[in-house]
């Protein structure tokens, strides 16, 4: 399922955090576990240049959103003039988002909790489209990255196979920075 935005501009960073806000706002009302911001918008807190169409936040329910149901869980819907994809996974990865949910942190400038990079990472690998790919290579060099502590997650949540394959992705992601290619 595409999201299709033809000739439509591209929500602004503080139009996705007020979206969030609002988004949390709701959550607070509705569901003490709240919400926390993840995909492009939280690729972007901790430093990525990639933009997003669209704000992502993981719930453990829809939060009263009506709309597009996602296949792995939750809802496409919007909050305001922004699309907002709220994910409840109801599929073999819903613990990973669980866990990442109550390990979220605050980051200054933002009220909603913003999922760290290293639940990032482990979610970005699930995903495994080639923009998550590209992610994945951003964070796994990025200061915020905690590899011990990825390796945990990455190993609890999708098994030992998956700590070999992030480690793979952590060399090659050196070794392009060591050429001067982006990642």
């Amino acid at each position: 399922m595409t999201k299709k935005r033809t000739g439509k501009r591209l929500p602004s960073y503080d139009e996705l955090i007020a979206a969030a806000d609002r988004v949390r706002q709701r959550a607070l009302e509705l569901d003490n576990r709240g919400v926390a911001i993840t995909g492009g918008l939280a690729m972007q807190v901790w430093g990525s240049p990639r933009l997003t169409a669209d704000l992502d936040v993981i719930a453990c329910s829809r939060l009263g959103y009506d709309g597009e149901p996602l296949t792995f869980g939750g809802v496409r819907t919007m909050e305001g003039s922004v699309p907002l994809d709220v994910i409840v996974r109801a599929d073999e990865w819903s613990d990973l988002y669980i866990v990442a949910l109550d390990s979220a942190v605050v980051v200054d400038g933002i009220s909603a909790p913003v999922v760290t990079p290293e639940f990032l990472v482990a979610m970005k690998m699930v995903a495994g489209r080639p923009k998550d790919e590209g992610d994945v290579r951003y964070m796994v060099l990025s200061e915020e990255f905690d590899r011990p502590l990825a390796e945990k997650v990455v190993r609890d949540h999708l098994g030992a196979y998956a700590v070999k394959e992030l480690r793979s992705t952590i060399a090659e992601a050196e070794w392009r920075r060591s050429r001067g290619e982006g990642s």
